[in-house]
């Protein structure tokens, strides 16, 4: 289900009282009109009725694609990542059907957006993750986001620092399978959470030991 609820917050432009409705689990199976709003950002945005200021409202909530078998939960502190699963739990997914869901934690709605785009696009975010891994062990100042797929090509938007750069970077489908390959072979066994955190740092160990390796080699 959905659920959410109506708060009445402050606007920090003009300090008035605005109504705002949370929505801490957001199910796109009963509500899909909310996935363009979750996609675009208004569902967490407002404009203040008062000085006509917009904000965003940064909490945490429960992204649910029943369709797609897709839970993504979003946090935006570091110490609330990596709960573990609990028997209880387990097993109350296995009676409502979720085994097979993929279930994953992101910090703040970039890293939503972007996991929502790899699922619909029909790609595995382990190995786009081992993609920005590479790219931005070798380019420090860059952040890649996974935007869209056209043709054989992946287009990344680019960030450098808070600065979203005009050229998204492109990657060709061939290194996108070699990524699928290593990400296979590296992909730990994670049952053990409940949500699991698939970033840049998922692989940063493999990739650094596979580099340190090569240079030896040489």
């Amino acid at each position: 289900m959905s659920l959410f609820k109506e708060e009445h917050l402050e606007c920090p432009f003009c300090h008035q009282d605005v109504p705002f409705i949370l929505h801490h689990s957001i199910n796109v199976g009963i509500h899909p009109e909310h996935k363009a709003k979750v996609l675009d950002n208004t569902l967490f945005r407002y404009q203040c009725p008062h000085c006509k200021q917009t904000d965003e409202v940064c909490y945490p909530t429960l992204y649910h694609d029943p369709e797609n078998e897709i839970m993504i939960q979003v946090l935006w502190r570091e110490e609330d990542f990596g709960q573990p699963m609990d028997k209880e739990l387990q097993s109350l997914i296995e009676v409502m059907g979720q085994k097979n869901y993929r279930r994953r934690e992101v910090f703040g709605y970039c890293e939503l957006v972007e996991k929502i785009r790899i699922f619909d696009t029909g790609l595995d975010d382990f190995a786009i993750s081992l993609l920005k891994t590479l790219h931005e062990i070798q380019n420090q100042e860059m952040q890649l986001f996974f935007h869209e797929k056209t043709g054989k090509e992946l287009c990344f938007i680019q960030f450098k620092g808070d600065e979203l750069l005009p050229e998204c970077f492109i990657l060709d489908e061939s290194a996108y399978e070699t990524a699928l390959e290593y990400a296979k072979k590296w992909q730990k066994h994670h049952e053990f959470y409940e949500y699991l955190r698939v970033d840049e740092s998922y692989f940063y160990d493999d990739v650094m030991r596979a580099l340190q390796q090569e240079i030896s080699r040489k």
